[in-house]
């Protein structure tokens, strides 16, 4: 049982290991045990230690590739309103998303798994911070099958950048399938993004705050994203140019 610490709040979690794969059994099993400790439900508690394993297996083969494994800190904490707060620290050197392949995948499905991701990466290492509810939220709106009648995606890949193409229109109940979609192309938006809207039938509220998501979501793992709107729809995007460029076509 996991004892308490400041404010009756479970003791942070905390795990200092070397960057190798044989750690991952041992750190799964101990966090697991505190997540539960700390009240998240059991679905939540898989999803969160997939996170995890996704953020220690980035450190583990890409943050000490050229040399011999460094250290990497895991810490959980309980924050007083429930939130459940998981920080992977390496020392390594940050590599950039790999497109044509599978790397830059595993943001994304970090992102999937927790409510917020968050990367910080400086010349000493890489900070990933994984925020989440302790109880699993239900996923609003329909799926992908039935949003297809209503809009298209259409992916390209230019050197390290990818150009997002939006047709047709975003009904309320595909907002967050647009988001998800949008951003499993560009890697969980690490991938330079630019979301080319000019072949959207009406920008509606729907599709602004898809969007917004999607711009924000990216800023916050260290992404940048392009908007592509015609010269006469400026005025909705004004409140999201603090997050991404608008680029105008006529």
């Amino acid at each position: 049982m996991t004892s308490s610490g400041r404010q009756g709040l479970p003791r942070p979690f905390v795990a200092d290991e070397r960057a190798d794969a044989e750690l991952l059994m041992s750190l799964r099993d101990r966090l697991e045990r505190w997540l539960h400790d700390s009240g998240c439900a059991s679905e939540r508690v898989e999803r969160l230690l997939l996170a995890t394993n996704e953020a220690v297996t980035n450190a583990i083969e890409h943050a000490y590739a050229d040399g011999e494994p460094g250290p990497v800190r895991v810490r959980g904490d309980t924050l007083p309103d429930g939130t459940i707060r998981i920080t992977v620290a390496d020392h390594g050197r940050w590599r950039p998303a790999q497109l044509s392949g599978f790397r830059g995948r595993g943001i994304r499905m970090m992102q999937e798994c927790g409510d917020i991701v968050r990367i910080a990466r400086a010349s000493d290492g890489t900070l990933v911070t994984i925020t989440a509810q302790p109880q699993q939220q239900p996923e609003p709106g329909a799926g992908a099958t039935s949003c297809r009648d209503h809009f298209r995606v259409h992916r390209q890949v230019y050197d390290d950048r990818v150009i997002a193409t939006i047709t047709g229109r975003i009904p309320a109940h595909c907002e967050a399938t647009l988001s998800r979609e949008l951003l499993a192309a560009s890697c969980g938006g690490v991938a330079p993004l630019t979301i080319d809207i000019t072949g959207l039938t009406d920008i509606t509220e729907n599709a602004r705050r898809a969007i917004e998501h999607t711009a924000r979501t990216a800023q916050r793992v260290g992404g940048r994203t392009v908007l592509v709107v015609r010269s006469t729809s400026t005025e909705p995007w004004r409140h999201i140019a603090d997050i991404t460029e608008v680029r105008h076509e006529d």
